[in-house]
């Protein structure tokens, strides 16, 4: 059963498609938000949001001046897997600028894995596939699925006889997997926004003390 379910979640992996506005790239969501405060202390609640959302923010920070900051994080998100479930983490960059009055928020994811199944390489071009304004439609899914599929079976050293062979046996699992990527994309994209929502509320805030 477990070698079954390393193989749907491969499958998966393989099929995945990663709102906040997509950045020109479509590599990343970017927003910029008026809040009436001035830089410094935007600065301070940003710092904050980063030391209660993360065990140490010294551990995640790569830049820290007034003007921008820099961390590393991730997310744990719950896809289905066929009839199955399982958790992924979501590893991105988070770049803060600060302006008076004004902050912007870029993030990028950069890694997914699997939780279950870490040793298992997704490379960058699931989240690319994800990250999309709109649901894929079923062909466009279909292409990008079995397009991903294929050179991630040439990544691991298959043979294109044996790459084709394997898409072949497994064309029924791709197709069933439409419905499970429309609810995984929803799904992704409410964790970003909820990313985004958790950072905004924590500078608009009023301190009540």
């Amino acid at each position: 059963m477990k070698i079954k379910l390393s193989i749907l979640v491969f499958l998966f992996l393989t099929t995945l498609m990663f709102s906040q506005q997509l950045t020109e790239s479509g590599k990343g969501y970017s927003e910029v938000v008026e809040v009436g405060i001035k830089k410094d202390a935007i600065y301070q609640k940003i710092k904050e949001w980063i030391s209660l959302t993360y065990k140490s923010s010294n551990d995640v920070l790569q830049l820290d001046t007034e003007d921008k900051l820099i961390t590393k994080g991730n997310m744990v998100v719950n896809f289905e897997v066929t009839k199955y479930k399982f958790d992924f983490r979501i590893s991105f960059t988070m770049v803060f600028s600060i302006k008076d009055n004004k902050y912007k928020i870029n993030l990028t994811p950069t890694e997914i894995k699997s939780i279950a199944y870490p040793s298992q390489d997704t490379g960058t071009a699931m989240l690319e596939m994800f990250m999309t304004n709109e649901v894929l439609s079923e062909e466009d899914y279909l292409v990008l699925s079995n397009e991903n599929a294929f050179n991630s079976y040439k990544k691991i050293g298959w043979s294109d006889k044996k790459s084709t062979k394997m898409l072949k046996k497994y064309e029924d699992t791709i197709i069933k997997g439409y419905d499970s990527y429309k609810t995984n994309k929803a799904n992704f994209d409410i964790e970003i926004k909820s990313l985004y929502k958790s950072v905004k509320n924590a500078i608009t805030k009023k301190d009540d003390w």
